[in-house]
């Protein structure tokens, strides 16, 4: 599964249907609602796998994986690619359970990158300026 992370193929693929799914490309202008919200929840599932493969190369070779998966996460919340599944804007013109998921997948991104030590501003689950990505909050109860 790492491998497949490492590739990069389905993390590009992510972006191709993100865009797609944003009205960009070629043929972007004949998808209707429902093929552009498919292409949007496939995109998601596609990062949800890719961020699930780092998170364990995270996990199982920290001192060598963290930077390479930290500057990979800084590169999500920063790609053009991911613009029209990201930030408040782009966020608010989903319907609420799509709009759910997108937002938990940023705040996860944005919480293992708050897990490297190395990035400086980053404690307490602070996302890099500029991502549009709040910062998770504790929800622990008693």
């Amino acid at each position: 599964m790492a491998e497949d992370a490492k590739a990069g193929r389905r993390y590009d693929a992510a972006c191709y249907a993100a865009r797609a799914a944003a009205g960009q490309g070629a043929d972007a202008a004949t998808l209707d609602d429902t093929e552009r919200a498919r292409w949007r929840w496939q995109a998601l599932d596609w990062l949800r796998a890719d961020l699930d493969a780092w998170r364990g190369l995270w996990d199982k070779e920290p001192g060598k994986a963290r930077p390479v998966v930290a500057q990979k996460m800084r590169h999500w919340l920063r790609d053009p690619d991911l613009n029209g599944v990201r930030g408040p804007d782009a966020l608010a013109k989903l319907p609420e359970a799509e709009r759910k998921e997108w937002q938990r997948l940023w705040a996860d991104v944005a919480a293992l990158l708050a897990d490297d030590p190395r990035e400086p501003g980053r404690a307490g689950g602070t996302p890099p300026a500029g991502s549009g990505v709040r910062p998770p909050t504790a929800t622990r109860g008693p």
